[in-house]
């Protein structure tokens, strides 16, 4: 009895299945018969009729869903990857049957795009764009509504000039440009941002930018030139979608700034060293020196080509020239504790000093000194007492230890304000 109903319920889960797919199949038969039947005698060379306030034209609806932005820095392009729906009324694809989707799907190969569309298409321009590439994806469809409203959707690749503004390299935001408009030798359009929830273009759920975030996201749109239609003066409409891209400044900053500020701070500690220690100061301001200067190179390596002083290359310079502050001054500083104290010379000899040395020994006949020759010079005064002498005067000039106390706040100082003022224009 088991094996029975169970048996029972396989079959029928599987008539189920089949009955499922076969009106899946029958339905997907039915969009393409039904399309076939609406196309049957249908012009696509002519344009679909107009009507209503704006009758000179024909209104086209636009959206856009946002894929991924790839930013050609050593170009100065971007590529936009978007999804874009046109819609528009055309009343010869009305119909009355109401499938289940709302429409009628209908792949591009069935609408024989691009090669021979079957139906009128909107024919769009993108000016300024370095490159236009269309996706012959699974993505790319017809939704015919019974009401003859069709929404075309296709994926769009299209490459724009866009110039970074690098003076704020690697905290900068730059401001890309994407129009569209009509043909100027089709049919004249009245294009339209169609908002969807309040937003014409929005980034997708999988969106991706390389090196940058996208900040923001706006459109307008603005009339072209007049184009002579039937004797009339019509002026069509063309749209502009803006982004705004901000660098990624992750690795920069902890590639650059950050051991550069370590060296910088590592540099400062010679200044409490020993002057006489000139040797040690030398070789760490000299260390610290070059370490820097690599780090600056190897960072540049990976940034964009600047026609100009970028923020960064700013920063390396400021920290190379606090860098070389403490290698000058080890050397400076050695010199004056070298320096003598001054004073009078002594001589040597007859004629040093004052005056000539009083003879103060003979020599007896074998050329020996004779020393009961030697006798005090009475006329010579007597030496001073070693009270009566005095303190030293004291030596002319800065001390070294003071020229190092002063650096020390200095320099530290420079760089904090320079930290400071980096932290308030870039954050």
């Amino acid at each position: 009895m088991g094996r029975t109903g169970t048996r029972r319920t396989g079959g029928l889960l599987l008539l189920v299945v089949m009955l499922i797919n076969s009106l899946q199949s029958a339905s997907a038969r039915t969009d393409a018969e039904i399309f076939d039947m609406l196309v049957k005698g249908y012009k696509p060379e002519e344009a679909p009729d107009r009507y209503g306030a704006n009758a000179g034209y024909i209104e086209v609806g636009v959206r856009a869903m946002l894929e991924s932005i790839a930013v050609d820095e050593k170009g100065s392009a971007v590529t936009f990857q978007c999804l874009q729906r046109l819609t528009w009324d055309d009343i010869r694809l009305r119909y009355r049957s109401a499938p289940a989707a709302g429409g009628l799907v209908i792949s591009h190969a069935t609408a024989g795009v691009p090669t021979a569309p079957r139906i009128w298409l909107p024919s769009l321009m993108y000016p300024r764009a370095l490159m236009v590439d269309f996706d012959n994806s699974m993505d790319n469809s017809f939704l015919v509504r019974p009401n003859g409203t069709i929404t075309w959707q296709r994926r769009v690749h299209v490459m724009v000039p866009c110039e970074m503004q690098l003076d704020s390299f690697p905290w900068d935001e730059n401001s890309c440009v994407f129009t569209i408009r009509q043909d100027l030798d089709g049919e004249v359009l009245m294009l339209n941002w169609t908002r969807v929830a309040g937003r014409p273009v929005q980034a997708g759920p999988h969106f991706s930018v390389t090196s940058f975030e996208l900040t923001s996201l706006g459109v307008s749109s603005y009339t072209v030139s007049p184009n002579d239609i039937t004797g009339e003066s019509l002026r069509s409409k063309s749209l502009v979608m803006r982004v705004t891209l901000k660098r990624q400044s992750d690795y920069y900053v902890i590639n650059d700034v950050i051991p550069t500020s370590i060296l910088v701070v590592a540099a400062y500690m010679t200044f409490w060293l020993p002057p006489e220690a000139v040797m040690v100061r030398s070789l760490v301001s000299s260390f610290m020196l070059l370490a820097c200067f690599l780090v600056s190179a190897i960072t540049g390596r990976a940034a964009p080509l600047a026609t100009s002083l970028t923020a960064l290359n700013v920063w390396n310079l400021v920290c190379l020239l606090l860098l070389l502050w403490p290698l000058v001054q080890s050397l400076v500083v050695y010199h004056m504790s070298r320096r003598p104290s001054g004073g009078g010379g002594s001589g040597s000899g007859e004629s040093g000093g004052v005056g000539a040395l009083p003879k103060l020994m003979e020599l007896n006949g074998n050329g020996e000194a004779d020393v009961e020759a030697i006798s005090p010079d009475p006329s010579l005064p007597p030496p001073p007492a070693e009270a009566e002498l005095g303190p030293l005067p004291p030596r002319p000039g800065l001390r070294p230890q003071m020229v190092d106390v002063v650096s020390r706040v200095l320099y530290l100082l420079a760089f904090v304000v320079t930290a400071i003022v980096f932290g308030v224009l870039y954050s």
